[in-house]
């Protein structure tokens, strides 16, 4: 047997045990639905989620602005900080952590010092 047929054969063994598992978990579950998504989530999960997008949506416009204007971008934007605390050097997350770090210095420099 040479190796092309033997990955080959290889890769038909391993479709046909995803198909398996996936008639398997097909049969085993039935399709939820929901008329109004509140009957998937309880209050505090709502609440969550709603907070969450609130410090997202601020947190872009801090950045896209370049500046912190009030009191309530100042906390949004110390929030994020705490939840970027720690990012990875040179990633996505360290830089939004870096630009935001510079603002608020700047807010706190201008405003509370």
């Amino acid at each position: 047997m040479n190796i092309k047929s033997s990955i080959n054969k290889e890769a038909a063994n391993n479709n046909t045990k995803k198909s398996a598992i996936n008639r398997s978990c097909a049969q085993k579950e039935e399709p939820i639905s929901y008329d109004n998504i509140f009957d998937a989530i309880d209050e505090e999960k709502a609440t969550f989620l709603k907070d969450d997008s609130d410090l997202a949506i601020a947190i872009r416009d801090i950045l896209a602005g370049g500046k912190i204007s009030n009191s309530a971008e100042h906390q949004f934007a110390l929030k994020r900080i705490e939840q970027l605390w720690g990012a990875k050097p040179d990633t996505e997350l360290a830089i939004e952590l870096n630009k935001l770090a510079d603002l608020i210095c700047k807010y706190e420099e201008r405003f509370l010092s």
